[in-house]
């Protein structure tokens, strides 16, 4: 609940300071932290981190984050 709440803050300063860089790297984050919780882990947080993870990494320049998202998915066994 610790980390999640971290990681809840975290996204509000990247919010507040306007920065998308770290906001991606915040949210493979919070997608790593619920693929490692294991079975304590929730499935929709963590498939909402990749989804906004992608999203804002779309650019080419944020290209190497896209194919950690896709190592992330490759290891959750969710669904």
């Amino acid at each position: 609940d610790e980390a999640r709440r971290w990681a809840e803050a975290a996204h509000d300063v990247v919010a507040e300071q306007g920065t998308p860089v770290l906001a991606v790297a915040v949210d493979h984050f919070e997608a790593e932290l619920e693929l490692r919780l294991g079975l304590d882990g929730d499935p929709s947080r963590f498939a909402e981190a990749v989804a906004r993870g992608r999203a804002g990494s779309e650019h080419p320049a944020m290209a190497p984050w896209q194919d950690r998202f896709d190592a992330l998915e490759a290891q959750a066994s969710w669904g």
